[in-house]
């Protein structure tokens, strides 16, 4: 994984020709990214890979966000779950261990 930083000039450029093409600007840096190396590599059989095509709508976006809302509540109800059966477990050997609640 690289990171990498661009100038205010670039990301600028950047903006325009995402908005030009209609691509979200990560996939217009993407885009960029690709062609760029294949232009430095220049016919070793280097191929910039396809983008996926911008036609997200909206609502699928919407529906997308509620999806992940959802499954961040259910792994948080789990991790709650799975924090409150391990105390009562451990809570159980601890009394088990000490002997505790024995008749003697």
């Amino acid at each position: 994984m690289l990171t990498g930083r661009v100038t205010d000039a670039q990301a600028a450029a950047l903006k325009s020709y995402a908005a030009d093409v209609g691509l979200p600007v990560y996939q217009a840096t993407v885009r960029a990214l690709e062609l760029g190396i294949a232009t430095l590599v220049g016919g070793r059989g280097a191929e910039p890979a396809q983008a996926a095509p911008a036609s997200v709508s909206a609502g699928e976006i919407d529906a997308l966000r509620e999806a992940i809302d959802r499954l961040s509540q259910r792994a948080e109800l789990s991790d709650r779950l799975t924090q409150r059966t391990l105390y009562a477990a451990g809570g159980g050997l601890c009394c088990g261990a000490s002997g505790a609640g024995r008749k003697r």
